[in-house]
């Protein structure tokens, strides 16, 4: 009687089948676009081998730098406490009260994700962890990429504190610092830095990307991740992660469309 009387009705519509119809033809779409479509013909020469030879390069991109002006990011650093104890209140409150599955303030975050590089014959594999209690956290990752022609192995390993920013549902803002062990013929371990940025505006779909830097002495090497997070209403802890790999040094890079499960909880 009550709510007959508000006019309001408490139950959610089900999709129709033309807003399911255009999710599936958007997510054939998006599989197709960046798994699928070639890479390009800028890999057709490279191997694992040429991409671990820049690594040890003592040109290519210039590494980290620290400014001369000794004033320099004064007025940041002033107002960076300030921003990060508001943000990280705000972010404990939502965590409180987040959503089941929720990619923005998720508890644990894992994800298995598969890559093709180009023409190359070079496979790629993830697996990625994360453990955040609302604003602090550990990440870990494994990426590791294997040639056919001529057999040969390479493989990135990471361990990497968090600081998670996560006001609402919708957004999310992650700092990463940490080590990358890169192993291959010959073996390093090298400091990095970086941070993903999370966006989902509806409960169905979101777009993530995550990028990070490690200082190699004489170059810098960058690691750059874009996709589309598809989460199926019936399975919300799920997710269909498809996108684009870029990791480089100098003229190397190891670049392809990316395909793999997220489950967040």
């Amino acid at each position: 009687m009550e709510h007959a009387v508000k006019g309001h009705s408490v139950l959610r519509h089900a999709p129709t089948r033309a807003q399911t119809l255009t999710r599936w033809t958007f997510t054939a779409l998006l599989i197709a676009t960046f798994c699928f479509a070639p890479s390009g013909s800028a890999l057709a020469d490279d191997t694992l081998g040429d991409f671990e030879d820049e690594l040890d390069a003592d040109g290519g991109n210039p590494g980290f730098e620290t400014p001369d002006d000794p004033g320099y990011g004064l007025g940041a650093l002033i107002a960076l406490p300030v921003l990060v104890v508001s943000s990280a209140l705000t972010t404990l409150e939502h965590y409180a009260d987040r959503k089941k599955g929720e990619p923005a303030a998720a508890l644990v975050r894992l994800e298995s994700s598969y890559q093709r590089l180009g023409e190359d014959n070079i496979d790629g594999y993830t697996l990625r962890g994360e453990l955040v209690w609302a604003f602090v956290g550990i990440g870990g990752e494994f990426v590791g990429y294997r040639e056919g022609t001529p057999k040969q192995t390479f493989d990135f390993t990471t361990v990497e504190g968090l600081f998670r920013l996560a006001p609402n549902d919708g957004v999310r803002l992650t700092l990463a610092a940490g080590t990358r062990v890169l192993e291959g013929k010959r073996d390093k371990t090298v400091g990095q830095a970086g941070f993903s940025f999370g966006l989902y505006p509806t409960e169905w779909a979101g777009l993530e990307v995550d990028l990070r830097w490690a200082d190699l002495g004489g170059a810098t090497l960058g690691d750059y991740r874009g996709a589309i997070l598809l989460r199926p209403p019936a399975f919300p802890v799920t997710a269909l992660r498809v996108g684009y790999r870029d990791i480089e040094v100098a003229s190397e890079s190891l670049h392809g469309g990316e395909i793999g499960v997220v489950v967040t909880w």
